[in-house]
């Protein structure tokens, strides 16, 4: 990734400051990128009509900056960054978004609130604090707060993306129109991304919304309002600006559309070449339009009318444009990936080898992980791939899959429903002296014959002179699979062993999508380890059964910044992932219920990256029951929606760790344990807690989260550091009106690592909870807390949360909660049964 580019150039200014302060106040230029993407450098023409203009070539004028990270409270809490180099005003949100910046009305000529458009060319980018992630242009109604706005709203995935005409009060958003939109957000402190020229057009009582000068929504409820002050407001999305323009004229801005998946790269072997790109403008002919080729050394292209194609000629990044001669600031941007020659052996070298799984001409299921034995250490090389072939009866091959050892995504899921889940992740690594390589899921077939090749330098040896050379056909590594499974109420899953399936994503599919899928009631792990991120979706009734928390267990690395948000399936755009950052995501189930297993999210906290890393997230309205199992992170482990019965189970984090949005969750007999922070002070022997709950109840008649006989404990974490004694906090607020912090604590065990303030607040600047003044049905309550002898703690010095009496609990005990709120809850799904059928 590239060095972080839109960092703070002055000291913060108060918002009340005029313009004319800032442009006064010493502005240090950032450091020139050593390869900067295309930008656009708009520069306003002189002698000009428009009402207002700004490009940032030399200052701000005419702008009064609002956001401030010294705001007051409720004021947006970001930071606006003046950029010379880029000529751009850049800005990294805060926590609290809001109107970040207006127009003066002195800087606007001649403006006519009944007929103006509003322009701005704007490239939005990730950052790690979270809300409605809009972008408005505004437009303030006189003598009201009232604002009519037009923007994007753009989530880490292009799928929750779209535009919205919506009317602004009070930091209340109302929709007037909306339509979805794929609009590619940027990563966090980098520069790539996409720019988007938006538009908002007031023509007499109507607005109109123009992206990349398509028509994409109108509206009438402006009526004959005066508007009085233009602006812009940010709920939580950090942008880049290149230029702010307000005029009268009409679209006349051509729109270049590129028939390739934006934001991702063109991705190709040196010497190969592309398959043909084409592309179309309008408001243009296509003769004002000039393909650009910014890095001759490394690509050349062929270019036909509306098409062109890329030869690959040098390993590394390379760049094309797609720009307008009339308007040099409309263009976009193909980024490619030129990868090295890809070379195989003729004669593989056996003596590197010590065996190969699925061994030749030997018979496994679809799903199998391929696995080559070599006699040296190695690491993962950087570049390379593995190549699978089917293997015709009239002794020809076709190429089914391709692995590569970087930049790898996998989709996986319900095909029949067009429900899948798209992340990036490693398809090669390293398990001693083994390299094991997953297919991409779906690419094996049943009942198939298939052949592998690996490339040179896909792995490289540890202290030795000799080099990988590869598997070559010569090597003949084929093997055949299975014919599809008929469909049993038990279906086995074994990692190195003869079952149904050898992974759990390999039975989750057959359930998915098998015509007779819905017959499995009980998926039954081996023991062993299965490393992979799982996706179910829109099962009625499942069990998925381990051979116990300490022999079966399910590991997989995601976080944040490598799979960004809490993800959904899916229908496929190519070229984009949505699939989140949890371990296992499971959506709109019936029950599913989880047993003696093991679920690991193995991602360690570090500085630098966004490190929310879920093992489950439940998006589904139904019911997860988890029993005797383990759910291990760092950060945000379990996230609940609907209802859930957590029993006899280890939940592990340090931050936030249990939370969601929810109905019911219900916890018991469990240990909460709270881990030592990665983060802070790793190599210390004791940091600072953090806090256990964010209850984001969906409404104060709900449950919420119920702890009945829990212990909640603490240990070392991932680098050995111990919690501070009393630092650790039992909850704090997301400071939203639409949660609730529904949490009743009902005679649990609190080791020495909780706060005896118990519950965060204001007090350490964290927000107000909802309700603000708890009672005996909603709120932080506790009740019968007691150390781990049983003593009864001392809760005079608990803050934000009140203790209940016995005759003011809402439950006496877990059996209680059920009958009201899960009333067909069977006791004996707390049991296994041992069949296998």
């Amino acid at each position: 990734m590239l060095s972080q580019c839109l960092s703070a150039l002055c000291k913060s200014l108060p918002a009340s400051m005029l313009t004319v302060l800032l442009l006064l106040c010493s502005l240090p230029l950032l450091a020139q990128q050593a390869a900067l993407p295309q930008h656009p450098q708009y520069q306003c023409p002189q002698g000009q009509s428009d009402h207002y203009c700004q490009s940032f070539t030399d200052s701000a004028a005419g702008l009064s900056l609002l956001a401030t990270p010294e705001a007051a409270t409720g004021q947006p809490n970001g930071t606006l960054n003046l950029n010379l180099t880029r000529q751009t005003l850049g800005y990294k949100a805060g926590r609290i978004g809001g109107k970040v910046l207006s127009i003066d009305t002195d800087a606007l000529k001649s403006f006519d609130s009944n007929d103006f458009f509003y322009e701005a060319l704007v490239r939005p980018f990730a950052n790690s604090t979270t809300d409605r992630h809009t972008f408005f242009l505004t437009m303030q109604v006189a003598g009201q707060q009232l604002h009519y706005a037009a923007g994007f709203k753009v989530s880490t995935s292009i799928y929750s993306s779209g535009l919205e005409l919506t009317t602004l009060q009070n930091n209340q958003v109302e929709v007037l129109q909306q339509a979805p939109a794929p609009i590619v957000l940027g990563a966090q402190d980098d520069i790539d991304g996409q720019w988007y020229l938006l538009r908002v057009e007031r023509r007499q009582g109507n607005l109109k919304l123009f992206l990349n000068s398509q028509l994409m929504l109108t509206d009438d409820t402006i009526g004959n309002a005066d508007i009085e002050q233009l602006g812009i407001w940010s709920f939580n999305r950090s942008f880049e600006l290149d230029y702010l323009r307000v005029g009268k004229s009409a679209i006349t801005t051509p729109y270049i559309n590129l028939q390739q998946a934006e934001n991702q790269p063109l991705t190709g072997y040196q010497y190969e070449q592309s398959a043909q790109i084409e592309w179309q403008v309008t408001g243009a002919d296509d003769s004002d339009i000039e393909l650009v080729n910014l890095t001759p050394q490394r690509v050349a292209l062929r270019q036909q009318p509306g098409k062109f194609t890329v030869d690959y000629l040098q390993p590394g990044s390379a760049s094309v444009l797609l720009r307008s001669k009339s308007q040099p600031h409309i263009f976009k941007q193909l980024h490619i990936s030129v990868l090295p020659a890809l070379s195989f052996p003729a004669k593989t070298d056996q003596a590197v080898l010590t065996d190969i799984h699925p061994a030749v001409n030997t018979t496994v299921p679809a799903d199998t992980l391929l696995r080559v034995n070599l006699k040296r250490l190695f690491n993962i090389g950087g570049s390379g791939a593995v190549r699978i072939y089917q293997l015709l009866t009239d002794n020809n091959r076709v190429l089914v899959d391709e692995i590569r050892v970087k930049a790898e995504t996998d989709t996986f899921g319900s095909i029949s429903a067009n429900k899948l889940r798209s992340i990036n992740r490693d398809m090669l690594w390293r398990d001693g002296t083994t390299l094991v390589i997953k297919p991409h899921s779906h690419a094996l077939q049943s009942d198939t014959r298939y052949q592998v090749v690996i490339a040179a330098d896909t792995v490289n040896f540890i202290d030795s002179n000799t080099q990988f050379a590869g598997i070559g056909i010569d090597a003949n590594w084929s093997f055949s699979t299975t014919a599809v499974p008929v469909a049993r109420p038990v279906m086995q899953v074994a990692a190195d062993g003869a079952a149904d399936f050898n992974t759990v994503q390999g039975a989750l599919n057959f359930v998915m999508n098998a015509v007779d899928g819905a017959a499995v009631e009980t998926i039954r792990l081996a023991a062993g380890i299965y490393h992979e991120p799982l996706y179910l979706f829109a099962t009625k009734n499942l069990t998925i059964e381990g051979a116990g928390a300490e022999l079966s267990h399910i590991q997989f690395t995601n976080y944040d910044s490598l799979n960004s948000g809490l993800g959904r399936g899916v229908d496929l755009v190519a070229g984009h992932t949505a699939g989140g950052r949890s371990l296992f995501l499971i959506e709109d189930v019936g029950q599913l219920t989880l047993k003696q297993l093991r679920f690991t999210n193995l991602h360690q906290r570090k500085q630098g990256v966004r490190n929310q890393a879920e093992t489950v997230y439940f998006n589904s309205s139904g019911k997860l029951l988890a029993v005797n199992s383990h759910f291990i992170s760092e950060q945000d482990t379990l996230m609940l929606k609907g209802s859930s019965y957590f029993y006899r189970c280890l939940i592990a984090g340090n931050v936030d760790f249990i939370w969601g949005q929810n109905y019911l969750s219900l916890f018991e007999q469990n240990e909460i344990r709270s881990v030592g922070n990665s983060v802070k002070q790793p190599d210390a022997e004791f940091v600072d807690g953090s806090y256990i709950l964010q209850a984001r109840t969906i409404s104060a008649d709900a449950p919420g989260f119920i702890f009945i006989n829990n212990r909640f404990t603490s240990y070392p974490g991932p680098t050995g550091n111990r919690i501070r004694p009393g630092s650790t906090f039992l909850a704090r607020s997301a400071g939203r009106p639409a949660y609730f912090d529904q949490v009743l604590l009902l005679n649990n065990q609190l080791g020495p690592h909780i706060a005896p303030q118990g519950w965060a607040g204001p007090a350490n600047n964290e927000p107000v909870a909802n309700p603000a003044i708890p009672n005996t049905n909603s709120g932080w309550r506790e009740f019968g807390s007691a150390d781990f002898q049983g003593k009864p703690l001392d809760l005079s010095k608990r803050q934000y949360g009140i203790e209940l009496s016995a005759e003011q609990l809402p439950y006496q005990d877990s059996k209680a909660v059920l009958q009201q709120h899960w009333p067909d809850f069977n006791p004996e799904w707390l049991y296994s049964k041992q069949s296998q059928n």
